[in-house]
Formats: C-alpha cells, structure tokens, sequence
C-alpha cells in the first residue's frame, strides 16, 4: 500500500476534512494533519464572541442626538410650527415632547432596524430652537426665550 492510500483511509477514518489531507500528502505525515484538525476544531479553545458595539447613529440616538438630514430638519421645523399653532404651547416640555415624537417616527422609518431616541439632548435641543427661532412665528413662543435654555 502506498503512503497517500494510507493518508486516505486514515482521514476518512477520523473523519478528517481534505483540506488537512492535502497537507498530510505534502508532509507526508497524517499524524499533523490529525492533530492540527483537532487543533482548528478544539471546543475548548471556541473564540469568545465579544458584545457587538453599537453602530456611529445608535450611539447618537442613544445620546438623544437625532441624525437629521436638512429636508428631515426642515419638516421637523414645519411640524413644530403647526404643532405651536394648533396646541398653543405654554411650556418647553411640550415643545420638546412634540419635536421628540416626530423625531421618533423619523428615526423609525429611516433606521427601523436601530432602537429608537427616547430623549432629546438639551445642547441638540437648545441648537434647534436657535436655529428654528427666527423661523417661527415669535408671538406663539414669545414666552421662550431660547438663550437661558
């Protein structure tokens, strides 16, 4: 019998896949091709799975920081405007659970796969109604004033 029929039956005895056949026939030894599939497939020595870190915009929304693009921003503003005008806001919290609706349904929609915003950041919040101030209609939030937030 010759030495590669050897390899052969062995491997198919210990169940042992080609590719460490192969290397068997180039050694000239099954023994190493034995032990090195034993060695790739060891249970013991199984890769520990590290936690998936969150994403760049699940960071951000788990921040309370919405990613908007300036259509979305846009939108938002215009929501807000009509939000003011039909519920007659009186308090920042009103406002701020307003925009964080809309937001949440944004969010929802553009990365369905991601966890939701569930607060707002006061420095995102504080740079939106600056940003949004002089678009709005100043007598309906004459009563914020957006420096002090």
């Amino acid at each position: 019998m010759s030495f590669f029929y050897f390899c052969q039956l062995a491997a198919v005895a210990h169940h042992i896949p080609f590719i460490y056949i192969e290397q068997a026939i180039e050694d000239q030894d099954i023994t190493n091709a034995l032990n090195h599939f034993l060695d790739d497939f060891n249970p013991k020595k199984l890769v520990k799975i590290e936690p998936k870190e969150d994403n760049l915009i699940q960071k951000q929304l788990n921040n309370g920081q919405p990613i908007l693009t300036l259509f979305e921003k846009h939108l938002l503003l215009e929501h807000l405007i009509n939000s003011i005008s039909s519920n007659k806001f009186r308090k920042l919290i009103h406002i701020e659970q307003c925009l964080l609706q809309y937001i949440q349904l944004i969010t929802q929609i553009n990365y369905s796969s991601l966890k939701n915003i569930s607060y707002l950041d006061k420095t995102w919040l504080k740079t939106f109604l600056i940003w949004a101030y002089p678009q709005i209609n100043s007598i309906d939030i004459s009563w914020l004033n957006v420096n002090q937030l």
